[in-house]
Formats: structure tokens, sequence, C-alpha cells
């Protein structure tokens, strides 16, 4: 009789060694059309408080608000994911256009002020035929 042994077991097998995969990352925020809308929105708000100027903020302000409604439905179709800068972006146009406006109406405001004291004052002397009227007419 022969001794056979049984060949020895074959050495474990271990599982290969793989990498951890990391964890997904959202997409960055995109949306390059509210962006624009944002970046309008500030540099007409900073315009519009110059009185002459401001009407130039008046035109970027509608632009941005074109530009905001532009980005505002790419979020909606999914093209864009940032609707916030858009909405904000928006907001600020429309109050690019409204204080231009504003500042005008206080700025007339107070020139038809002064110009009622100058148009008083011009009456009184033209109505003076003695020095004694002419100066009791005193400029407010």
């Amino acid at each position: 009789m022969t001794d056979q042994t049984p060949p020895p077991p074959p050495p474990p097998q271990y599982a290969a060694y793989q990498q951890p995969v990391p964890p997904q990352q959202p997409p960055p925020f995109q949306n390059g059309v509210g962006l624009g809308a944002l970046i309008l929105g500030i540099i007409a708000l900073l315009l519009c408080w110059i009185p002459v100027v401001g009407y130039v903020s008046v035109v970027l302000g509608a632009i941005g608000v074109v530009l905001a409604i532009v980005g505002f439905v790419n979020v909606r179709k999914g093209s864009a994911n940032n609707p916030v800068i858009a909405i904000i972006g928006g907001i600020l146009s429309v109050i690019a256009i409204i204080v231009p406006w504003v500042v005008l109406a206080v700025v007339m405001n107070v020139v038809e002020g002064k110009l009622g004291d100058v148009t008083k004052y011009t009456e009184c002397v033209e109505k003076a035929d003695t020095p004694e009227k002419l100066a009791a007419c005193q400029p407010e």
C-alpha cells in the first residue's frame, strides 16, 4: 500500500484590493445668464443714485431683468441649477429701474421749491416802486 497523502489545499483567495469610491459631489452652481443679471443689477444699483447718470441704470436694469427672467427659465428647463442669483439679479435690477425716478422727483421738488422762492423775490422787486418797498423784498 502506498501511502498517498492528499495534496495540500490551495492558498486562500483574497479579494482584490479596490480603491474606496469618493462620495459624489453635487455639480457646482451654474447659471451664467443669472450671473449676468446679478452683475448688471449691482452696477445699475450703484449708478442709479447719481441724478443724471442714473438713467443709464434704467437701461442696465431693464437688460438685467430680461437676463434674470431668462436665467430663471433656464433653471426651470434644467439647463441651469442656481435660481438664487437670477432672482437676486432681477430684484436688484428692478430697484435700479425705480430709484432714478424717485431721485428725479426729489430733485425736481427741491428745485421747484427754490425756483418758487426766486419767483416770489423777482415779483416783489418788479412791483417795488419805492426804495422802502424794495428794501422789504427779502430773498428767502
